[in-house]
């Protein structure tokens, strides 16, 4: 026989569960107290400002690797003008066929690691993500290049508004083409396959977890003129980023059924860069404007932003000749709330 009996436990376990049913919408706090199935739109199990948040960071991650590759810190040393005097290394670029780089191969990577905050009551987050990129192409005649790229995406968010984490992984599979229009005018297109996969775990209103993926596609085009004033190198580009992923259906671990959602981005990109050929160092400032020209779940008011970047640039030479490293710092400004700071190292071998 028990020394002493209590009822606390059965009140505090019925205030939590009374508490946790009032904070639902009265359908569905129905079933859950008839224990029926609970069925919700994905736009309830997951916020869907949080997933655009994320898709707006993975496809600026993967479109901006083959950016960099055809970038003004890759192919500099091939536009009309570029100094005379470069440090032993320097290999030409795509739209000239004299140096190891125009008849041969190309391989380069871009890293990046990333700060992500969410200041929004409702959607309160924040986290990091890692990326990484490896490419290889050929030079195509004097002007066209040709290749393919994979990447790797890995977010982790504690989302507060929801008392949990979510982790997300994203793989991509990407062609890329370009073409040297002139010698200071290229063009550069990529597309192809992006797998995703999604674990969530919550506390509000109860306890519980789920993971879902989804299959998607990536497309992307950038228009970039260069040219040299001097030993200043200045350029501006134009771009465009389309993206769709669709998530499956899932059932969370308390029974409850999320129902299939859609995420789709479409944005635009103009950003202008100066850089100074310090042999063999070239430091650099970049100004980009981003907008949300259309998507699965956009606000008027908050549609763009300005990402500030600087950075510098090393040339390899003797046994590092064909190697170009590229260190940057970047921070996103003019989100609501919003902020996104990234280092990233990127670097190509021509052989």
């Amino acid at each position: 026989m028990p020394i002493f009996t209590s009822s606390w436990p059965r009140h505090v376990a019925a205030a939590s569960i009374a508490a946790a049913v009032a904070g639902m919408p009265s359908a569905r706090a129905q079933q859950f107290v008839n224990g029926d199935p609970v069925v919700i739109g994905a736009d309830q199990a997951y916020d869907p400002g949080s997933g655009l948040f994320l898709r707006r960071m993975t496809a600026r991650a993967q479109a901006g690797a083959v950016h960099w590759r055809f970038g003004p810190r890759a192919k500099g040393f091939a536009l009309p003008g570029a100094p005379q005097k470069t440090a032993p290394g320097i290999t030409p670029v795509a739209g000239n066929g004299s140096g190891p780089l125009g008849q041969g191969w190309t391989i380069w990577s871009t890293s990046q690691a990333s700060f992500l905050k969410d200041r929004r009551p409702a959607r309160a987050s924040k986290g990091h993500s890692l990326s990484f990129t490896a490419g290889l192409d050929r030079q195509l005649g004097r002007r066209f290049t040709a290749g393919v790229s994979a990447g790797l995406v890995h977010a982790r968010l504690k989302t507060a508004f929801k008392g949990g984490h979510t982790h997300n992984t994203t793989i991509s599979i990407t062609p890329y083409f370009n073409h040297a229009i002139t010698g200071w005018l290229s063009l550069d297109v990529s597309g192809g396959y992006v797998y995703s996969t999604e674990s969530l775990t919550r506390t509000i209103p109860l306890a519980a977890s789920g993971k879902t993926h989804a299959n998607g596609y990536l497309l992307s085009t950038s228009l970039s003129a260069s040219k040299w004033l001097g030993r200043w190198l200045l350029s501006g580009r134009a771009g465009l980023i389309v993206s769709r992923d669709r998530w499956r259906a899932y059932t969370e671990s308390d029974g409850t059924f999320v129902a299939a959602r859609t995420e789709r981005l479409t944005q635009g990109v103009v950003e202008t860069s100066a850089s100074l050929w310090l042999d063999p160092l070239m430091p650099y400032a970049t100004v980009a404007y981003a907008r949300d020209l259309a998507g699965s779940t956009l606000s008027g008011a908050d549609r763009d932003d300005w990402t500030m970047t600087s950075g510098i640039a090393f040339y390899g030479s003797g046994a590092l000749d064909g190697l170009t490293a590229d260190f940057s710092a970047s921070v996103i400004l003019g989100r609501k709330r919003q902020r996104n700071a990234t280092i990233s190292l990127g670097l190509r071998w021509a052989f």
